[in-house]
């Protein structure tokens, strides 16, 4: 396996936005290249990982070239979504896994792109995909973003997010709304109203309010949306300026960035355009509810 062991080598010093597979594929085969790619997913070498993620989606037939049959996509997405990797060391404290986790939503992410694309799962297995992606987002607690020591970037909640979205734009998503809007809600609440303070630190309040603008596009009334906000904040039961009360200042301030985002987001989509304005006019209640 020259080729792969080049390649590997070449990862470690580049990061690459073009992979021509096929040399590797005529070595050594699909099958056994998607082992590699499943191996190294959570690689501790940060450029080493992040280019076994693109060249993943490439694997996959993210520019258009199917290379994998529907065998080898089903085993990929049951690997990706096992103990081994999206679930590994999931109820753990912060630890290396977290980067097999991170990256394993991004290779769940590029499954589900193929799926739009060639349609290897069905229905049930799409839903049964769809349920442990929820399952993971409400049991992830690493919310660190950048780790040095040339590991690079976490980022397990904003890749989970990116990866859940791609679950509400499949074409099969249409069908199970109703099923699954009220836990999706619970995950975006979960990650957002939490007492280990996170907002700020990465992206990952950007990509949970595109969720919801996700979700909007698919139909969701705009009116739940703001019912649903407004009962983000718990009631404050703290005297002012104690440590009980930072408590509720650090979810406050969760809340008012994540909404801040939102706001941006719904902008960038072209949609929502009620719920921004609202979202402007909640903020200062959100403040006073948390300091009163």
């Amino acid at each position: 396996m020259i080729i792969i062991e080049k390649m590997m080598q070449e990862w470690k010093n580049d990061l690459f936005n073009e992979f021509d597979l096929q040399p590797a594929i005529d070595e050594m085969g699909t099958s056994a290249l998607l082992k590699v790619f499943l191996d190294n997913i959570g690689n501790l070498d940060s450029l080493t990982r992040e280019n076994v993620a693109m060249a993943a989606w490439t694997l996959f037939g993210a520019g258009g070239t199917r290379y994998l049959s529907d065998e080898e996509f089903l085993h990929a997405i049951n690997i990706a979504f096992s103990e081994t990797h999206l679930f590994k060391g999931i109820d753990g404290g912060e630890s290396d896994d977290a980067f097999m986790r991170g990256f394993a939503s991004l290779f769940v992410r590029g499954l589900m792109t193929a799926d739009c694309n060639h349609g290897f799962l069905s229905q049930e297995q799409y839903e049964a995909a769809f349920d442990k992606m929820l399952d993971y987002m409400m049991r992830e607690k690493d919310r660190r973003s950048f780790v040095y020591e040339g590991k690079g970037i976490i980022h397990a909640v904003s890749h989970g997010a990116s990866a859940l979205m791609n679950f509400i734009d499949h074409p099969r998503f249409a069908g199970v709304s109703e099923k699954y809007v009220s836990r999706i809600l619970d995950v975006v609440k979960h990650n957002v109203v939490c007492e280990e303070r996170f907002a700020a630190v990465d992206w990952a309040d950007n990509k949970i309010a595109e969720v919801i603008t996700n979700l909007m596009m698919q139909g969701i009334n705009e009116d739940a949306v703001k019912t649903w906000i407004e009962v983000l904040m718990p009631n404050v039961d703290a005297i002012l300026y104690t440590d009980t009360h930072y408590t509720y200042i650090k979810i406050g301030t969760n809340i008012e960035h994540f909404l801040m985002c939102l706001y941006f987001a719904l902008k960038k989509a072209g949609c929502g355009s009620e719920l921004g304005e609202w979202i402007v006019e909640y903020l200062p209640k959100l403040r006073k509810k948390v300091y009163s």
